[in-house]
């Protein structure tokens, strides 16, 4: 419904942001209560009115208490609406790569030694909702939360389901 209506109001002559690059500085948790963060930057592809076409890429990780330390670079792309008075809705998906270390170390038949960590492939889908200040010229600055579900695969053969929420910030330049 959201979308609808920001659709709706973007097309009826908002002022979008210029279209510059952005590099945004977050944090997001992997389900809240595992600390992480991301830092991206932002392309934006083509856009008409308040839409835009854009495509994204991203340097992550966060740490699961005595579980596991992960670290992804992920690339994606979103649509985004932004109104005229600067709310943004977007939806985004994409594709990344994790890799994960156990926090502590593996037991061998030699004994005991550190993790050399696995490799995964990370699905992600995202829905996010922010302000952008450049629609009313105040600062090259918007600030965004989304909502990331992404897998990590594989895990046992199997693809586990993450969500993940992120506050942040995006500069353009």
């Amino acid at each position: 419904m959201l979308m609808i209506l920001l659709s709706s109001v973007a097309l009826a002559g908002a002022t979008v942001a210029p279209d510059q690059p952005a590099l945004s500085l977050s944090y997001r948790g992997d389900t809240l209560i595992h600390p992480g963060g991301a830092a991206g930057i932002e392309l934006p592809l083509a856009g008409k009115g308040g839409h835009q076409l854009m495509g994204a890429a991203r340097l992550g990780g966060y740490y699961h208490r005595r579980s596991l330390t992960a670290l992804s670079l992920e690339t994606e792309g979103a649509w985004r609406i932004t109104a005229p008075v600067g709310l943004t809705a977007e939806i985004g998906a994409g594709v990344g790569y994790q890799h994960t270390w156990l926090d502590g170390e593996v037991e061998t038949e030699d004994g005991s030694k550190k993790s050399a960590g696995r490799p995964h492939l990370m699905p992600q889908i995202a829905l996010g909702t922010g302000w952008d200040f450049a629609t009313r010229d105040l600062a090259p600055l918007r600030l965004f939360a989304r909502v990331d579900l992404s897998g990590t695969y594989p895990v046992s053969r199997r693809l586990i389901p993450h969500l993940a929420f992120e506050l942040g910030a995006a500069w353009r330049f």
